[in-house]
């Protein structure tokens, strides 16, 4: 607790810029949910390589309303390999089916190429299951509790500050949280459209089922937006 006010004083007092990104995505997995998302979120960062950030999406089709929205931070420790520690509390809902999610994660991230970035860490995730109180973003205790390894593995096939590609294998995405078995990956990719302007694209899935040479994907992700830095 006390690492996060000495990191949100320091953000406070040496703002540099600030990041703001709206966007709306699509998710469908076969037997489940099929439904449109809308992204907001805006962060604050500074002259050292702090930063802070918060985000919200709301849902339509299946599980209509919020669909989830969290808060973050992250610090630059070692600038020659961009070793960082990034720390997120995060709530999920599914009014649907009135079950939520509480997630609070901690992860090492690091860049020892220009184009890899690698991160691993852990969140401890606390489904909330009670119909009458699955918006509650205050439950930290279940039977269903535990404990989440969470990865990612990065190579951008173009890393330029107008233009990149990237591919993923990760599952350290608040918004659409997974078990470490499940495999998310993905593409995505940004485009300078004006000056502070950029427009981000992505597009997802996830090895559901992995038995010898066999496998199965779950779910599509898609997402688009724009995102603005002053």
């Amino acid at each position: 607790m006390s690492a996060a006010i000495l990191l949100i004083l320091a953000v406070g007092s040496q703002v540099l810029r600030f990041q703001s990104e709206a966007g709306i995505g699509f998710r469908h997995e076969p037997g489940v949910e099929t439904k449109a998302l809308l992204h907001v979120g805006a962060g604050a960062f500074t002259t050292f390589g702090a930063s802070i950030g918060a985000n919200i999406a709301l849902s339509a089709g299946d599980n209509p309303g919020i669909a989830g929205y969290g808060l973050g931070g992250e610090i630059l420790l070692l600038p020659p390999v961009r070793l960082r520690l990034r720390a997120g509390v995060n709530h999920n809902q599914w009014s649907s089916w009135r079950a939520g999610e509480n997630s609070v994660s901690m992860m090492t991230l690091a860049a020892p190429l220009r184009r890899l970035d690698l991160g691993v860490g852990a969140a401890w995730r606390v489904p909330v299951l009670d119909p009458a109180g699955y918006r509650s973003p205050l439950r930290w205790q279940g039977p269903a509790s535990e404990w989440n390894l969470l990865y990612r593995l990065q190579w951008a096939f173009i890393a330029r500050p107008a233009h990149g590609l990237a591919a993923w294998i990760a599952n350290d995405d608040r918004q659409n949280p997974a078990t470490a078995q499940q495999f998310p990956f993905g593409l995505g990719g940004y485009l300078q459209v004006r000056p502070q302007w950029w427009l981000k694209v992505g597009i997802g899935s996830n090895i559901k089922g992995l038995s010898g040479a066999t496998f199965s994907l779950g779910e599509v992700n898609a997402r688009v937006g724009v995102s603005c830095g002053k």
